[in-house]
């Protein structure tokens, strides 16, 4: 698979979970990021799937992602009558840790 295969893998199973429907469309984009985030280890060529696709290193890491974006989401602007989640990071790491999983099978 390649790393836009990863992406909309990551988008596709974050819609059909549902976790959309609290948190809008930035989980969908943070999903995507985190699925395709193990590809990082193509960049220099010559070691693609060693370190980025392991079982240990590609959920910490698009955990991590997921963190992030939820980071990104609560500094976000949003309307007055919108209150933060409680336990939205779990959440959000959660679903970065699901995605990042399309690289290990």
């Amino acid at each position: 698979m390649e790393y836009y295969d990863h992406t909309m893998f990551g988008a596709v199973l974050t819609l059909a979970s549902g976790p959309h429907r609290r948190f809008g469309p930035a989980i969908i984009v943070t999903a995507a990021a985190a699925a395709a985030f193990p590809d990082w280890d193509d960049i220099p060529g010559g070691v693609h799937r060693v370190w980025g696709h392991s079982l240990l290193t590609a959920p910490l890491a698009s955990g991590v992602v997921g963190a992030f974006g939820y980071l990104c989401y609560q500094s976000a602007r949003r309307p007055p009558n919108v209150a933060p989640v409680p336990r939205g990071l779990r959440v959000w790491v959660v679903v970065g840790v699901l995605a990042s999983l399309t690289h290990v099978l």
